[in-house]
């Protein structure tokens, strides 16, 4: 069992994610969050049990998995060490949930960094199509996809960073950067498949780590499937820490 005071920091990290990347409609419940985004990743279409609560367990399940299949979604929980109730996970792999996609999340300390911004990188601090259009197609998403994530993105509350790095005249990375309360989160970081293994997404996230820590943040954290070596490599050179871990259980 995680301790108290791991258990709240990962409350804090997890509340800032929801933050940066909010579903297009979330429901509380005795606790749990309950987002929706029209099918659109696990993340956005999951319930997060930060917080405890005093309705008996497999009532709460039970609803939650009403809710998803009205809307012909799959029953998706997004769950880390200090997910409440703690007996959640077992509970879940009884009921037949599957585990999937496990993600590490790392942390940096910013204070005293020697980031810098890097000539070859655009960016914006608000939503732009033009961003969006460079992620899309590095991304190779679908337009029905492209049109949820759009609406996610441009409802973002806490200040954010869209950057591109821009080669010869093209676009063959980008990523983005949400900033709240001293700690910022990187996503959505994507390098162009013939562009990979240049050291373009390491500027990148340098650019984007010195934009956060000029307008006053002090850690940094991002989130990265653990299967993904390359990635993990690569943010471990730029310094983050893991830090805690989350992981799905879902129902179809």
């Amino acid at each position: 069992m995680v301790d108290p005071q791991s258990a709240e920091m990962i409350r804090h990290i997890e509340e800032r994610s929801l933050n940066a990347l909010p579903a297009l409609q979330t429901l509380t419940y005795d606790g749990w969050l309950l987002r929706f985004a029209h099918g659109y990743t696990r993340r956005a279409n999951s319930v997060n049990p930060l917080y405890a609560g005093t309705l008996p367990l497999d009532e709460k399940v039970a609803y939650c998995e009403e809710v998803y299949r009205a809307q012909g979604l799959n029953v998706v929980f997004k769950l880390t060490d200090a997910a409440q109730p703690a007996t959640l996970d077992a509970e879940l792999d009884k009921l037949g949930y599957q585990w999937q996609a496990g993600t590490i999340v790392q942390m940096l300390t910013l204070t005293g960094s020697s980031f810098a911004s890097d000539a070859d990188v655009t960016a914006d601090t608000h939503f732009t199509n033009t961003w969006f259009q460079a992620f899309a197609q590095l991304n190779g998403l679908h337009t029905d996809a492209a049109s949820t994530l759009k609406q996610i993105l441009a409802h973002i509350q806490p200040r954010t960073c869209f950057a591109t790095f821009v080669q010869d005249g093209q676009a063959v990375a980008t990523g983005m950067a949400v900033l709240e309360r001293g700690i910022v989160g990187l996503f959505d970081i994507v390098t162009d498949v013939e562009h990979r293994r240049k050291g373009y997404s390491t500027r990148l996230v340098s650019h984007l780590l010195a934009w956060a820590r000029d307008n006053g943040a002090q850690q940094a954290y991002l989130q990265v499937v653990a299967e993904n070596q390359p990635a993990v490599w690569m943010y471990n050179k730029l310094g983050f820490k893991e830090t805690y871990h989350y992981w799905y259980r879902v129902k179809s």
